[in-house]
């Protein structure tokens, strides 16, 4: 590894602090200059090693309005789109001052965001949901579905093989994102919609 500079030595001083306080996401960024001090995420965002601290929180921003508003600063959110992601939407977090981490294999992406432009992004037209991310080790995705039929026995243990879990309701599965394409291949699954969020007077 080549010799820090000063003032990156101060950089990684500063978020190892922030790390022990917060939390950390390692990350790849287009600019950083922090080479081999960080892994790269299990997934395809943004490119090259960085650290980035951020707030551990529960919390979800929709129809205009906060469930649990974390504290200022940066948290790590799932956005929810109402349809699949493009290079558009993508640039449209990074302009909010985002750092994109994940293109999840459903309607959403990961990122390190900051609650201020939470609000501005969520619009509810194609952002349509902002959910905490507390473990980022962890990328669960959660779609709608429409059953072609009454689960059987045999329906529930494929799900079960594969990590999902049906709502009590059978309208909704969560998964690890890796087995969404297992999901979408199953008899039973009639149709996967991406989950948009019921809004008072809709």
């Amino acid at each position: 590894m080549r010799e820090l500079r000063r003032s990156e030595k101060r950089i990684i001083i500063a978020a190892s602090v922030a790390c022990a306080v917060m939390g950390c996401v390692p990350h790849r960024s287009a600019s950083a200059e922090t080479d081999g001090l960080a892994m790269a995420p299990p997934g395809n965002g943004d490119t090259r090693d960085v650290i980035v601290p951020y707030i551990p929180a529960a919390f979800s921003y929709h129809c205009g309005r906060w469930f649990a508003r974390p504290a200022d600063g940066t948290v790590l959110a799932d956005l929810r789109l109402s349809r699949a992601p493009g290079a558009a939407d993508e640039d449209a977090v990074r302009r909010a001052g985002g750092i994109v981490l994940y293109r999840f294999h459903v309607p959403a992406l990961r990122a390190a965001i900051s609650v201020s432009a939470v609000e501005r992004l969520v619009d509810g037209e194609v952002f349509t949901e902002a959910v905490g991310v507390r473990d980022p080790r962890r990328f669960d995705a959660v779609v709608a579905v429409r059953l072609s039929r009454r689960m059987t026995a045999g329906d529930s243990a494929a799900l079960a093989r594969i990590g999902a879990r049906l709502s009590a309701d059978g309208a909704r599965v969560t998964l690890p994102d890796s087995a969404v394409d297992e999901l979408r291949k199953m008899p039973v699954m009639a149709e996967i919609a991406p989950v948009l969020p019921m809004c008072p007077g809709e």
